[in-house]
């Protein structure tokens, strides 16, 4: 593919950056955009975004901080969306998007902060009829995952994930047979009556005395975002 073919005819327009993703198997979301505003990174040394796709998180993380950030990818066409991404972003100099399935990925350094949007279903099979198959991740990948982040991280380091509410035991399980601990989880909730639909979590190596739980609204009333919501993106969206 040469440039011209991976340039979308109607990018996603951010204030700093735009993103290219019509060929990628995942758009520019709402769930992934709000993890990468909110979550713990340092301002300097090496982040990653697992599953990177269009490139949007690791661009934000780009954004947000002076640090080198490296977005891995396994799907050829979402991995050559985000390379073009970052090649016409103003942050184009430390951003590298790597095209490897990450529990190959053998790097030479470790990374000071993870960010992940991963595939929302867990599931202990996958059906080859499943037409959203990239949607979907097994109990044992994602149990591989966790592990492969865990030996990612320097010793200080943290990794924010989204996971649907529904999985947040599920998660935690795999984080405490890791040996590592929850430093936050944020509920994500449409509106402040509604109950959470989505769970944003950062966890490190280190061993925390307690684990700290934050709400986050996105609406105050229909269509009208929260002050909290426009205070984590309002440096991303054109619309604030």
């Amino acid at each position: 593919m040469n440039k011209e073919s991976v340039k979308d005819p109607s990018p996603f327009q951010f204030k700093y950056f735009e993103v290219h993703h019509n060929l990628c198997t995942f758009k520019v979301n709402t769930d992934g955009v709000l993890l990468a505003a909110w979550a713990q990174m340092p301002n300097s040394g090496y982040i990653l975004d697992i599953g990177t796709g269009s490139g949007v998180m690791a661009l934000i993380a780009a954004q947000r901080t002076e640090a080198i950030v490296h977005g891995i990818e396994i799907d050829k066409h979402s991995f050559l969306q985000a390379e073009y991404n970052f090649s016409i972003s103003s942050f184009n100099s430390r951003l590298l998007a790597i095209h490897q399935d990450i529990l190959n990925y053998a790097p030479h350094q470790k990374y000071d902060s993870i960010i992940i949007n991963p595939p929302f279903h867990i599931d202990s099979t996958i059906s080859k009829e499943n037409t959203a198959v990239a949607k979907h991740i097994t109990q044992s990948r994602f149990i591989d995952l966790i592990s492969r982040i865990v030996d990612l991280l320097t010793v200080d380091g943290t990794c924010s994930i989204v996971i649907p509410h529904r999985q947040v035991e599920f998660l935690r399980s795999q984080i405490h047979e890791n040996q590592c601990s929850i430093l936050t989880i944020c509920m994500v909730k449409s509106y402040e009556s509604t109950q959470p639909f989505n769970a944003m979590l950062t966890f490190t190596k280190k061993e925390a005395s307690a684990e700290k739980t934050q709400d986050l609204v996105i609406y105050q009333s229909e269509k009208k975002y929260s002050s909290e919501y426009k205070n984590y993106t309002s440096e991303l969206y054109t619309i604030f």
